[in-house]
């Protein structure tokens, strides 16, 4: 039988999170974790991760958040090496950063017996551990893509048992060798309107994570204006607006004090329809679903003072009259 310990209530209590090292505070946190940051292609997931890259190598502030500074690696299977110096040269990154990359190399992840067996591909955890020896206090390490390093078919592309077994995995290698792993992977092509199931995988895959879910979403090419929609294990659910610089490849958070101005009200519906995409239905049902405790003409009052706002954020209201149950409203996502 595998060993196990029983733990009392003290035991548990003694276990301090509040130990675990935040490398950018509130979004990633923890050796021996396993983050995700999704989104569709072509929205800038590499380069928000290079981002997070770049703050950690040097222990600078990003989105507002304080890091820790230490060694990160990234592992390129997804772009090519003269794509990510392009970023890195437009970001500034200096030359004495403790950042190091792997990149034009196929890896397996090395749980699949069929493949353990090809000497000549190295698994993830070997590169990992090669990559440990050779850099000094490597903490993070930034794999893009997932689904790059998985044998998958088509039997197993979406089994969950496979799934589990693949994170199960890279799980244990972060454990094993005290880093945290932060995965990127693509949305789904059909979309979700539940943000935790935008992610190929869905909710099994982010519920199979013991640390963040990141989803970056822009509204198409050539967008400045991005949302960063963050969740997890311990970690406060938040949605970030920020704006995509793309001359110096960075993405920057909009001012608070533009956020501050807007009632609290008509902010929860702008986050809820920001997620969402759409809302039909009447005033009471609205309340109901953002968790509002005003009553529907309030809210229906407040709305109608703040289309020109809301419209600004690229909400789109409408009024639908003639319902047995009342006016109906339909509340878009532009």
């Amino acid at each position: 039988m595998e060993n196990f310990s029983i733990l009392s209530i003290n035991d548990i209590k003694n276990l301090n999170q509040n130990d675990q090292n935040e490398f950018i505070e509130k979004i990633l946190r923890g050796e021996g974790k396993v983050s995700l940051i999704t989104g569709a292609p072509k929205s800038g997931k590499s380069t928000l991760a290079l981002n997070f890259a770049k703050a950690i190598a040097s222990g600078t502030p990003f989105l507002g958040y304080n890091t820790m500074k230490s060694s990160v690696l990234y592992i390129s299977l997804d772009s090519e090496a003269d794509t990510i110096a392009h970023k890195i040269n437009a970001m500034g990154v200096q030359n004495n950063l403790n950042l190091y990359f792997v990149t034009d190399v196929y890896i397996q992840l090395g749980n699949d017996v069929e493949l353990s067996t090809n000497d000549e591909i190295p698994t993830l955890l070997e590169v990992l551990q090669e990559a440990g020896n050779k850099i000094n206090d490597l903490k993070v390490v930034i794999l893009d893509m997932f689904d790059n390093v998985r044998n998958l078919t088509e039997h197993t592309q979406y089994s969950n048992e496979k799934l589990r077994s693949d994170l199960d995995f890279v799980k244990g290698i972060a454990k094993t060798l005290d880093l945290h792993i932060l995965l990127l992977n693509h949305d789904r092509k059909q979309g979700a309107s539940n943000v935790y199931n935008v992610s190929i995988g869905g909710t099994k895959l982010v519920g199979l994570l013991n640390g963040s879910f990141i989803h970056l979403s822009r509204a198409g090419l050539g967008n400045k204006v991005a949302k960063i929609e963050i969740g997890g294990r311990n970690v406060e659910e938040q949605i970030l607006n920020v704006f995509f610089d793309s001359t110096l490849c960075e993405f920057i958070k909009l001012p608070e004090s533009e956020i501050d101005e807007i009632d609290l009200d008509i902010a929860k519906i702008r986050n809820y329809i920001q997620i969402k995409k759409e809302f039909r239905g009447t005033m009471s049902s609205l309340c109901a679903r953002v968790g509002l405790t005003i009553s529907a003409s309030v809210l229906g009052k407040k709305i109608n003072n703040n289309l020109k706002l809301l419209e600004a954020e690229g909400i789109k209201c409408e009024k639908i009259a003639g319902h047995r149950n009342g006016r109906l409203y339909c509340l878009t996502l532009i």
